[in-house]
């Protein structure tokens, strides 16, 4: 299997685990002793300049990606710094008295030895926890201690939940709802905070774009006068004239200094372009200057709030995820505006439990999840018939399903769950881990699975289960595909996807198959980008199968890339030889909706298909005959885009063939394609010519027969193709089983 991919080798896959388990311990002792150090270093370059104009310096090089024609950058100008970096480092700022502040702004070269300390100091937070690995641990304890530091890498590093827009749309949907009663405490609705917010992100954004547009006209000076006039041109608000400010430089200075130098003073401007405007978001968010002010005033914190708290929990717990501006003297810092979004459920949480309405967001979670999921999976596909809260009663004890799609043979089971990541359990405790493991991945699984099980003994004839799919409006005779799937409001991916690890400690039964688990944003996308009903069934089928059968470390998005790019047909990769880490595959998605939100139309990533199997896949949604999706999953799961630029030749070569040597008894007619193990069906392509049309079905029939004796699959399903009429896709679909075959025109 190619597929284009690279893969890599580890560089200490092949190093003795026992001397890698030596060297990881020294790491950790290393990074434990120098980590109090580098948090004592930052703090004294804090005291020693303005952190306002230090956060504002780093947000603006450090987190803010290019935008151009091609789309938005996926990389930010100063890649070494991220917005958990920032954050940090902002927390630290606030367990300073406001009088121990520094005053000025910081040179470039003090503000690199703070970017640098920061890094270290995240690495060496994370580093620190080999020291863990100089005792002995049982099988259990092993998986906990790995899942924490999953855990908490996730918890520092991963922000985006979502694409903003998309993050926008569903905080306003979930949280609007509830506007009155949560208005009537805090004097704001989640709508106006939401609004604001949103619009606090498009103007600093705007400011920044602004500057860096400017910047880039200044620096196409070649000389320093020329350099100097083009820096008064751009900037207009600058004091004095460019002959007074080329005096100031001395006779020596070359070019590039002087291009230091003023990139050094318009950094004196950031702090006034990430200070929020009041009375800009009043009117751009059409809300009272009053109403904008008590919003920033409820995301802020002032200087010294955090006073005395352990700068421990600032890794996995930090206080300026809920309230990430800066109240200085009545303005208001916002030099990571977009931390609001990646943190907008538990910042919402805190602010209804304050306002006595815990209870009330519980039930709109759960509401807004429910229609949410129904409202995207109708969009999707849209000539299934749905299913919603359906509940069922089996040996006397009721369940319900959230809802259940019907779709020709397919029928889609889904599970929505609501429930928050506490705290505790973003820091991995492992007990409130076990718990949201149980709540949020378990229970819903065995919710699934056991109507799977009710679906598949009806289909033989139980009568007990015959009875229940009857009163759920199942026919399930002709029932081949059941999909399982979990959505959540907040993201699960690190846990969910450990689906191995979980059973090896026994925090999940070992029979027990998993249902796929991801959030509502990413369900968004996967049914954006897999909009046609094959592919969209196909991912979320597959999905489940691949992390059951190969150990991947990605997200949700990283999984969908690699869908895109493979269609889950790994070959060799599926024998689970391998822990394979995909960590990047989402970049081309990244890079459609970041530019999306950038305003930049930029091409849709699309499923990598060769055009005949795409052509093939349209038609039969196009006819829409019985089991049509049925023969249509077994296409998308037998063969990989190599694969089938293979087939298409040999069918190729097959026309010829049957040209030539029809008139042969025994001449070559058909191709099978073996899928890897896992799949149900073969794939046969037949061609033949108008001549031996008549005995086609005879033919067909016998070589299914034969094919499924010979491989020992449930079903082969067979494209046949005419001569004659080569520019369709195809001419029969037969699906064949050992009992019986279906056959569609």
């Amino acid at each position: 299997m190619s597929n284009d991919l690279e893969f890599l080798r580890h560089p200490l896959s092949g190093v003795d685990r026992d001397d890698l388990q030596r060297a990881l311990i020294s790491v950790g002792q290393s990074a434990a002793d120098a980590f109090p150090k580098l948090i004592d270093d930052i703090l004294g370059h804090l005291k020693a300049c303005s952190p306002l104009y230090v956060l504002s310096t780093m947000a603006s090089w450090g987190l803010k990606a290019s935008v151009s024609e091609a789309g938005a950058s996926p990389t930010s100008i100063m890649s070494n710094i991220q917005q958990h970096q920032v954050e940090l480092l902002q927390a630290l700022a606030m367990t300073l008295p406001p009088g121990d502040w520094g005053r000025g702004p910081s040179d470039p070269h003090r503000l690199t030895e703070i970017m640098d300390a920061i890094g270290k100091a995240t690495d060496a937070f994370h580093h620190r926890r080999y020291l863990a690995m100089e005792q002995e641990h049982n099988p259990e304890e092993r998986f906990i201690i790995g899942l924490q530091e999953r855990m908490r890498v996730h918890t520092q590093v991963v922000r985006n939940w979502g694409y903003f827009s998309d993050v926008v749309q569903i905080s306003t949907e979930l949280y609007g709802a509830l506007d009155n009663e949560f208005e009537a405490h805090h004097g704001f609705s989640p709508t106006d905070l939401i609004a604001v917010s949103r619009d606090l992100v498009k103007i600093i954004e705007t400011r920044n774009s602004d500057r860096y547009q400017r910047l880039t006209k200044v620096f196409r000076g070649r000389t320093i006068a020329q350099f100097v006039k083009l820096y008064f041109k751009y900037f207009p608000e600058l004091e004095g004239t460019p002959e007074e400010a080329m005096r100031a430089f001395p006779p020596s200075a070359t070019l590039e200094q002087v291009k230091l130098t003023v990139l050094a003073h318009s950094d004196l401007k950031l702090l006034g372009i990430y200070t929020a405007p009041v009375a800009e978001l009043a009117t751009m968010s059409g809300r009272s200057e009053a109403t904008v002010r008590k919003i920033l005033q409820t995301v802020s914190m002032k200087p010294g709030s955090l006073m005395g708290q352990d700068f421990e929990h600032f890794f996995m717990g930090n206080p300026i995820w809920t309230a990430p501006l800066i109240d200085f003297g009545g303005e208001f810092l916002s030099a990571i505006p977009q931390s609001i979004f990646s943190h907008i459920h538990p910042m919402m949480r805190e602010l209804f439990e304050a306002a006595g309405l815990k209870e009330q967001l519980e039930r709109r979670r759960a509401e807004y999840l429910e229609w949410k999921l129904t409202q995207i999976v109708a969009l999707t596909l849209p000539t299934a018939r749905l299913i919603p809260s359906k509940k069922w009663q089996l040996d006397g004890v009721e369940y319900e399903t959230d809802l259940i799609a019907v779709l020709d043979r397919v029928i889609m089971l889904f599970e929505a769950k609501s429930a928050a990541l506490t705290p505790a359990g973003l820091r991995g405790a492992p007990e409130r881990v076990r718990r949201h493991v149980r709540d949020l991945i378990v229970d819903p699984s065995v919710q699934s699975q056991r109507l799977t099980s009710v679906i598949w003994k009806a289909k033989e004839g139980d009568a007990g289960a015959l009875e229940i799919t009857n009163a759920l409006g199942l026919d399930v005779t002709n029932v081949d595909t059941i999909t399982r799937v979990s959505v959540t409001l907040d993201d699960f991916s690190v846990l969910s996807t450990a689906e191995r690890e979980l059973k090896e400690a026994g925090w999940v039964p070992a029979d027990l198959p998993l249902a796929h688990t991801l959030n509502i944003a990413d369900f968004g996308c996967v049914a954006d980008l897999l909009s046609e009903p094959l592919f969209f069934i196909h991912y979320l089928s597959e999905r489940s199968r691949i992390q059951k059968v190969t150990e991947i470390l990605g997200d949700e998005l990283d999984y969908l890339g690699l869908y895109l790019k493979t269609g889950f047909n790994l070959g060799g990769l599926e024998k689970g030889e391998y822990l394979v880490a995909i960590s990047g595959m989402s970049g081309p998605i990244d890079h459609y909706y970041t530019s999306r939100d950038a305003g930049v139309a930029v091409p849709q990533p699309r499923p990598r298909m060769h055009p005949y199997f795409s052509k093939l896949l349209t038609e039969l949604e196009s006819r829409s005959f019985e089991s049509w999706t049925t023969a249509g999953l077994d296409i998308l799961r037998s063969a990989s885009f190599d694969e089938q630029r293979q087939a298409v030749k040999g069918t190729e070569r097959l026309r010829k063939s049957v040209q030539k040597n029809f008139r042969d008894p025994k001449h070559e007619c058909c191709m099978v394609i073996i899928p890897p193990a896992g799949r149900e069906a073969v794939l046969m392509f037949y061609v033949y010519n108008q001549a031996g049309a008549f005995k086609r079905d005879d033919t067909v029939s016998q070589l299914a027969t034969e094919v499924l004796e010979q491989h020992g699959q449930p079903r082969c399903t067979v494209v046949g193709r005419k001569i004659e009429d080569w520019d369709r896709p195809y001419q029969f679909v037969i699906i064949a089983s050992p009992r019986k075959e279906e056959v569609s025109a």
